[in-house]
């Protein structure tokens, strides 16, 4: 059973939302333990098996555990008898104060107190309220006023109910309610006389604001539904989409009125006291500093080209690439030597003519071999070519709240333009195209929900990777396409998008990997001379292969650390700049070897000794 001084009728989602802003701080000398000890991890469910254990012991185990601020004002004694196997604490809380005869009494966000209120068994029959009333102030040792309307009979049977729900109840049942006021005076009045009585209360608010001009989107064909766009920038549309103003005006009486002040967002309410309270309540519980989410992202995405070229290559027809260069040569011929060349001299007719060797070589021009215009290239080729993307970025969000990152470069292209001249002929003018710019490079869009009293969060996460893509054809861009139709050519980009939309739950500290898209492409190319590429291993020497296999992979790790305090904010970043620095260290080793100064190495004259 929970009782609420100021708030009997408060929800449970504003209870939820009041205990997640809420942490334990425990006093220490070490500044890290104090870090640690306001980064208590409130867990959401708790198990516990007690027997004959006093009250106060088992509320301060769920202190410990929950970093509730949780008090006994009495009753701290009285023995419990209790079992539970992940039970969530407030529960746990409620049923171990409910077996010990106490009540649970919610005084504030992330306060709670446990008392032992009298209790009354009562029977009435035709009985008149006040009467009743006042038996119940004896009981419980209230300041009860009863306003001259009070007026009714009332038939009651209560056995060992707490005096305060015994009496809400009965006042209740005649239509009448209960006012406290200062000093714990309790006023027992009819609902339309407290429309005279109009109080004004106002309400500086801290963390809730109406939504900003301007949100955090991805512009993606992938993701469902639409960003939201056109947000309200006066006054008057700020307050139109502020979700609080709207649900506090359904909560005022039919003469309140409630004003709110943008420039020190401030609510300024007029109505009845249990209404002024009732509002109270609410902003106390949802006016809370929310948590923050620190998110790690690596983004890694790889390709893998296995390359075997292999084979002579017969490009070019029956030819053989030597590069031998021109070679002077007699042969076939042996001129002079009386051999069948020589009757085939030109001017040689009636046989061979008595010429010397020399004069016979200086009337005749010799033929010549020539090996550069031969090709037929022996190729035999291995290569694997691998290549690692990794993009890393890292930001803190508030709860609820739309982050964006975005890594890369805004690229411009431009598009011809033909219009006919006043002569008659086409002018041809350039401007940016219609599609420009294009951007290429990483963003991240992330949406975080905290698990109200948990370490849990449900994300929205929206990674995107584009880049310019690989084989394209312009001879000066690289990543763009050439079109060209007779003289006119023109260069659009060619885009390569990854993009991921899903939603998951994850604690604090706790890595996902989400991706796993592997994409495997295979080429295989053969050039052969016919029927000789054909025949069984000497047919190696007049064919050609190539093999080409690509494999690209794309990762996604995500950590998310959720923050609740300035401290934990300081323990994250402190870590984050560690991490980064013996990366940096390893890598400077690895290149450059260790650099380890020697203990007998002096600094230089003239050097700082700190």
């Amino acid at each position: 059973m929970v009782l609420n001084r100021t708030a009997r009728g408060a929800t449970a989602c504003a209870l939820i939302l009041a205990l997640a802003g809420g942490a334990f701080a425990q006093g220490g000398d070490d500044g890290e333990k104090k870090v640690e000890s306001r980064a208590k991890i409130r867990r959401a469910k708790i198990t516990m098996d007690v027997s004959g254990r006093a009250l106060k012991d088992v509320v301060d185990h769920i202190r410990t555990v929950t970093g509730a601020n949780i008090f006994v004002m009495s009753g701290g004694d009285e023995p419990v008898d209790f079992k539970c196997d992940q039970l969530e604490w407030f529960k746990a809380l409620e049923y171990v104060a409910e077996i010990a005869g106490c009540v649970l009494i919610e005084e504030g966000v992330n306060v709670y107190r446990v008392e032992k209120p009298p209790r009354v068994n009562f029977f009435f029959e035709d009985a008149d309220v006040k009467k009743v009333i006042d038996a119940i102030s004896r009981i419980g040792g209230a300041n009860i006023i009863v306003s001259p309307e009070v007026q009714g009979l009332v038939n009651v049977r209560l056995t060992d109910i707490p005096w305060r729900d015994a009496l809400e109840t009965i006042v209740k049942t005649l239509g009448f309610t209960i006012v406290e006021e200062d000093r714990g005076i309790l006023r027992v009045v009819s609902p339309s006389s407290l429309q005279e009585q109009l109080e004004t209360r106002i309400f500086r608010l801290k963390f809730l604001r109406p939504p900003g001009t301007y949100t955090a989107t991805i512009k993606t064909d992938y993701a469902v539904g639409q960003p939201i766009e056109n947000r309200a920038k006066d006054a008057k549309g700020l307050e139109k989409n502020f979700f609080l103003l709207n649900a506090l005006r359904k909560a005022l009486s039919p003469l309140g009125e409630l004003d709110y002040i943008l420039e020190r967002n401030t609510i300024i309410v007029k109505d009845t006291k249990p209404t002024l309270d009732a509002i109270d309540r609410i902003i106390e519980r949802l006016d809370v500093e929310p948590a923050q989410i620190f998110l790690d992202v690596k983004f890694v995405s790889t390709r893998n080209t296995d390359l075997f070229d292999f084979g002579v290559d017969w490009a070019n027809g029956f030819q053989v690439f030597t590069n031998g260069g021109i070679v002077p040569s007699r042969l076939p011929f042996d001129v002079g030597r009386g051999g069948w060349d020589d009757d085939i001299i030109p001017s040689i007719s009636d046989g061979p003519l008595p010429l010397s060797d020399d004069q016979l070589a200086a009337a005749t021009t010799y033929g010549i071999l020539d090996f550069s215009q031969t090709m037929a290239t022996l190729r035999l080729l291995k290569d694997d070519a691998k290549s690692s993307i990794v993009q890393a970025p890292k930001l803190i969000a508030l709860d609820h709240q739309e982050a964006t990152i975005f890594v890369g470069d805004t690229v411009r292209y431009a598009e011809s333009e033909a219009e006919q001249g006043q002569a008659g002929g086409l002018e041809f003018s350039i401007k940016e195209a219609r599609n420009s710019p294009v951007q290429t490079g990483f963003q991240l869009l992330f949406i975080p929900h905290i698990i109200p009293d948990t370490e849990k969060m449900i994300m929205t996460v929206i990674p995107e990777s584009e880049s310019f893509a690989t084989g394209t054809n312009s001879p000066t861009l690289p990543g763009f396409n050439r079109f060209q139709i007779g003289d006119l050519s023109i260069d659009l980009p060619q885009i390569q998008s990854r993009t991921l939309v899903t939603k998951m739950i994850l604690e604090s500290g706790q890595t996902a990997v989400i991706g796993g898209l592997v994409t495997e492409d295979e080429f295989e190319q053969v050039r052969k001379i016919p029927f000789l590429g054909d025949i069984p291993i000497i047919g190696y020497a007049f064919k050609w292969k190539r093999v080409r296999k690509t494999k690209e992979s794309l990762l996604v790790f995500i950590t998310p650390y959720l923050i609740r305090s300035p401290e934990e904010t300081q323990k994250v970043i402190e870590q984050e700049v560690t991490r980064r620095r013996e990366k940096l260290r390893s890598e400077n080793e690895r290149i450059f070897g260790p650099t380890q100064a020697s203990p007998d190495e002096k600094p230089a004259e003239g050097a700082s000794q700190d």
